[in-house]
């Protein structure tokens, strides 16, 4: 009958639904390198300023392995403002691999400028470093407005593709960018 039938539908479901339930999604951090442009997790950005204290800075950490705020990573700001999305960063995962999904986090600069702090984050993803990427997503939740502020995804972003380039563009109110900490998350379902 018809109703025999809906509640083997509704118990299919339920079944299913448990499986899912089952799941769990492990978070792991992705250690990122400044380096070595030939090995994994190599970050780099399009537009480094000359008087900040480069890459590195982002994903430089004190001993406790808290951000080390007193340092800072900011792209050309001295020829005026840019279009909004055009400075970036990327991360080389050095090979096409299957994320299912990742999330990031970054730091504030510890400054006044707060023209220069992200109001929204384009993530992209490509196969070819110079060539097209193809947009996934934009953040813009919560971006923080004040110095020296953490701000964490409270989702994560899902993949639908492989891909080797994951990159992070901006938009401020003046296209650059600065930020004292960045990282990078992997999620896996186990």
């Amino acid at each position: 009958t018809g109703r025999d039938e809906l509640n083997a539908l509704i118990g299919d479901m339920q079944s299913l639904f448990g499986e899912v339930a089952d799941k769990t999604t492990v978070k792991t951090a992705i250690v990122l390198q400044t380096t070595d442009d030939e090995s994994d997790f190599y970050i780099w950005s399009n537009a480094t300023a000359w008087d900040c204290n480069g890459i590195g800075a982002l994903i430089d950490k004190n001993d406790d392995g808290t951000a080390k705020t007193g340092t800072f990573f900011g792209t050309t700001w001295d020829g005026g403002a840019v279009p909004n999305y055009s400075h970036y960063i990327t991360v080389d995962l050095g090979t096409e691999i299957a994320l299912n999904e990742l999330s990031i986090d970054y730091t504030t600069r510890n400054s006044t400028h707060a023209n220069q702090r992200p109001t929204a984050i384009k993530v992209l993803g490509s196969n070819d470093k110079e060539g097209e990427y193809a947009e996934i997503t934009t953040l813009s939740e919560g971006m923080p407005v004040g110095q020296n502020q953490k701000w964490e995804m409270t989702s994560t972003v899902a993949l639908d593709n492989y891909y080797r380039y994951i990159r992070f563009a901006p938009a401020t109110e003046v296209g650059y960018f600065n930020m004292s900490d960045f990282n990078f998350y992997a999620h896996s379902a186990v």
